[in-house]
């Protein structure tokens, strides 16, 4: 089973295209003045990325379907009843 993660994306029903635009401008802002090295949360690289419709790295697959199975069965059980479950 293959599944792409526009298509997790959809079944999560968000959108990391618009995650960026939530970062607010001071947010762009610290990212450019920044010195500290960062290699996975790099939010130049990933917008880049994310403006040709592609992640910045290779995203765990195996987190990908897990995620997927799991939406599922959210799903299935229906979401009221989740949270009922997990409630104190």
């Amino acid at each position: 089973m293959w599944i792409s993660l526009s298509a997790v994306r959809k079944r999560a029903g968000w959108y990391a295209r618009d995650d960026h635009d939530k970062c607010k401008s001071g947010c762009w802002k610290a990212n450019a003045t920044a010195k500290m090295p960062r290699f996975y949360w790099d939010l130049a690289k990933a917008k880049a990325s994310l403006e040709k419709g592609e992640t910045p790295w290779t995203p765990a697959v195996s987190i990908v379907y897990g995620f997927a199975v799991s939406l599922d069965m959210i799903l299935k059980e229906g979401l009221p009843n989740v949270f009922a479950r997990h409630a104190p």
